[in-house]
């Protein structure tokens, strides 16, 4: 089965009467906690999918460490400069997720394609009571709809905003790349099925057209007669 995303909203950090030193130790916390509970799980998934992390993400997370560090060792900077080096982290690694869940999308949009356009050919419609071609256009809208309304959320200001969770625009990616997930378990729960069905289409045209050669060449021995 095919490894869904959860919704983690997580909890939203502050740092109520901190002062400025440990406002600046609370929030550098807080994003080391968002990459190894949010961005990292879903990097991971990336990698496994394409083989590697691509470069765009690689050098975000660079972008993160690079910011993260500023705010982390130069005591001697003013906190403000400090804090805006933690946001600018944290762009970064919003862009990361947010890349991400539009990447595993793609790939389970480039299967479910895949698939289609091997069996394009075949009458695989009795497949699951004869209900398969049915659901897979069903499914597929549905996830199909899902990945626009995100596509349609998603906005270059929304990805700046500080949420130590997941915002709307994220939840809508996570609601899509789920739904392609359930196309892609339908199909590979029946896909014995649809292999089966295939084979069965196969067999019948070729005997069809044997039946066929047979036919001509027996009608042509009986000329010669």
């Amino acid at each position: 089965m095919t490894e869904k995303l959860l919704q983690n909203k997580g909890k939203s950090g502050g740092a109520g009467d901190l002062s400025p030193c440990d406002e600046v130790q609370t929030r550098i916390e807080e994003e080391y906690s968002f990459y190894c509970n949010n961005i990292k799980p879903v990097v991971n998934i990336v990698e496994v999918y394409y083989g590697a992390v691509p470069d765009g993400l690689l050098n975000e997370v660079r972008n993160f460490v690079g910011h993260i560090s500023v705010a982390a060792i130069n005591y001697n900077d003013s906190v403000e400069f400090r804090l805006k080096n933690v946001d600018a982290a944290h762009t970064h690694l919003r862009r990361v997720l947010l890349d991400c869940y539009k990447l595993m999308c793609i790939y389970q949009q480039d299967y479910i394609k895949a698939f289609n356009r091997k069996f394009k050919y075949y009458n695989i419609s009795d497949v699951d009571d004869g209900n398969f071609c049915v659901n897979i256009k069903k499914l597929s809208d549905l996830a199909d709809k899902a990945f626009i309304d995100a596509k349609s959320s998603d906005s270059p200001g929304k990805n700046k905003e500080r949420n130590d969770g997941i915002d709307d625009v994220y939840e809508k990616y996570q609601e899509a790349f789920n739904a392609y997930c359930d196309v892609k378990d339908y199909i590979n729960k029946h896909y014995e099925g649809v292999i089966r069905v295939a084979t069965k289409h196969v067999v019948g045209k070729i005997i069809g057209v044997l039946g066929w050669v047979i036919t001509v060449v027996l009608a042509l021995l009986s000329l010669r007669h």
